[in-house]
């Protein structure tokens, strides 16, 4: 598999672990279904639309956060990177 199909593949996977999450979710505010909020200008109007944005977003933060991960564990295994309790 390519890593462009690869890429596509968990996206849709996530998408439809988001979908039905908010599918799921359940509301203790009655009036939340009554008034819902309009939605924020450019953004998606339905459930699906909703829901891959968020897996966008998602997918962001995740990408983010193993970058943070792969630069610590860089510094681990960097003998010149200061360690704790050294130096000063």
């Amino acid at each position: 598999m390519t890593q462009n199909h690869l890429s596509r593949l968990s996206t849709l996977a996530l998408t439809a672990v988001v979908a039905v999450g908010i599918g799921c979710e359940g509301t203790d505010d009655p009036s939340a279904t009554a008034n819902p909020s309009p939605p924020p200008p450019g953004g998606a109007q339905s459930a699906y639309g909703k829901a891959q944005e968020r897996a966008e977003r998602l997918k962001g933060q995740i990408d983010d956060y193993q970058q943070e991960v792969s630069r610590q564990a860089d510094s681990v295994f960097d003998t010149s990177a200061p360690r704790v309790g050294e130096g000063d």
